[in-house]
């Protein structure tokens, strides 16, 4: 675990950068300040969709083929489209996207670094690697899918960061918790947000 929270600090390092230190790494690395758990469905997770299960050891459950428009259930309950695509953040096309997984040796408590394989069924798109995921407890966590910052002399700095979490349901459709977390300090008073939503996406049985 240590070595994973090692790897982990790594990806986040730019952050640390802009010192947006403690608060950013507490809030974007909870498993390094605590043991991480499973993904499990919370308060805003919609309870017409399957339960959330796990992707078993080294989340080999992950592997299959999945359609690209799902659903994102955000705030409130509203609901609105998404594309899995779009949630991973590749500007690829696709009706379907395959996903696969290659992992490192485990540690002893089963996790492990991995690579998601990301391939679109249209001709003509590329083959795409998320190389910064770890499976921890039988789930995906892909850090920093995307990230950005901002500096303005006088004014303040800020950062912003989407960490994306996987893991199937029991209907064997793909289960994504996006976090997306900004950081500002504007003439020295911070302004940190966050937005946390649920995306499912079938599966469509397709190899």
């Amino acid at each position: 675990m240590d070595r994973l929270c090692i790897g982990l600090a790594k990806v986040f390092r730019p952050l640390l950068r802009h010192r947006i230190c403690l608060l950013a790494t507490a809030s974007v690395i909870p498993g390094c300040v605590m043991p991480p758990m499973s993904l499990q469905s919370d308060q805003a997770y919609p309870s017409e969709w399957s339960r959330v299960s796990t992707l078993g050891r080294e989340c080999r459950a992950i592997a299959g083929t999945y359609a690209n428009e799902g659903v994102l259930a955000a705030a409130g309950g509203q609901k609105q489209a998404v594309t899995l695509m779009r949630a991973l953040e590749l500007k690829l096309n696709a009706d379907h996207v395959t996903l696969d997984i290659q992992t490192r040796r485990p540690d002893r408590n089963g996790d492990t670094f991995a690579t998601l394989g990301v391939a679109s069924d249209l001709d003509g798109e590329p083959r795409r690697e998320l190389s910064n995921c770890f499976c921890i407890r039988e789930t995906l966590a892909c850090p920093q899918v995307s990230q950005s910052s901002w500096s303005f002399p006088n004014v303040g700095i800020g950062a912003s960061q989407t960490n994306v979490y996987l893991s199937v349901a029991e209907d064997g459709s793909l289960i994504a918790k996006l976090q997306n977390y900004h950081l500002d300090v504007i003439l020295v008073v911070p302004v940190y947000g966050d937005v946390e939503p649920w995306a499912r996406f079938e599966r469509t049985g397709r190899q």
